[in-house]
């Protein structure tokens, strides 16, 4: 048998790189089509849907990633594995379709190791830009407690939406780690001209065990007052041993000045 009739029986006929290079181009454009382009359509008419109600915006919220099953964890655990395993399906779609026409596939889309050095800094800047900040935040609550804070207050100026539960959660999270108690103050209303959304206030004192003592109001302007008991924080920090167990002489070369 000829390397050609072999190549018939395979079902792929050896082109030339011109004449495949427009087909090619086709096939991603297609694949584009059903996953990011479909992705992307859907999520511009979701923003059209959004706008056009009469709600504003700032008072709406959405969830990134609802849960199908909240009752049986196992089966919404399931779910979303599967949904990511179809959603990568183009994306091997593509690298096989690029791999009968422009073989290994990986090197057309740049995914080889030609530049490993600095393939892997960019992925370390990138991931830089995305983490420090919020590492900085627990860095910064973190210090304050082994300074000596007894509490610490956070404000803000948060709208409804998506951040309620989170905004909480984060300022909760702060007194459970570092054993201290928490104010956190909160706006209401909302601020001409921009109108970005409401304030929904709920300032709050929360414990060194996470409880909220005391909260305020969503919509009124309120001055918010808790009896704190500093001995709850020697009596947490002796029982949940966060600092007892710090080993910073595990990375106290990351916190250096020297080079």
């Amino acid at each position: 048998m000829t390397a050609h009739d072999a190549d018939r029986v395979l079902g792929a006929a050896v082109e030339p790189l011109g004449d495949a290079a427009p087909r090619l181009g086709y096939e991603v454009v297609i694949v584009l089509a059903i996953s990011l382009g479909q992705s992307g359509v859907y999520s511009l008419l979701r923003i059209i849907e959004r706008l056009t109600r009469p709600q504003p915006l700032g008072e709406q919220s959405s969830s990134l990633n609802p849960s199908v099953t909240p009752d049986r964890p196992w089966l919404d655990l399931t779910y979303q594995v599967v949904n990511i395993a179809f959603a990568l399906v183009p994306v091997l779609l593509v690298l096989y379709l690029l791999d009968r026409t422009n073989r290994p596939a990986g090197r057309a889309i740049g995914f080889d190791l030609r530049r490993p050095v600095f393939d892997a800094w960019f992925g370390v800047l990138i991931a830089a830009c995305i983490g420090v900040p919020g590492l900085g935040l627990y860095l910064g609550a973190r210090a304050l407690g082994l300074n000596g804070a007894e509490i610490v207050f956070i404000p803000s100026a948060t709208t409804k939406g998506h951040a309620d539960y989170l905004w909480e959660l984060e300022q909760r999270a702060h007194a459970v780690a570092n054993g201290y108690f928490v104010g956190t103050i909160n706006r209401v209303g909302t601020e001409a001209p921009w109108n970005i959304g409401q304030f929904f206030g709920s300032s709050y004192f929360s414990n060194p065990d996470g409880r909220i003592l005391v909260k305020g109001s969503e919509d009124k302007d309120e001055l918010v007052v808790a009896d704190l008991n500093l001995d709850e924080i020697r009596e947490v920090r002796t029982h949940w041993q966060f600092y007892r167990d710090r080993r910073p002489e595990m990375y106290g070369e990351l916190t250096s000045m020297k080079g």
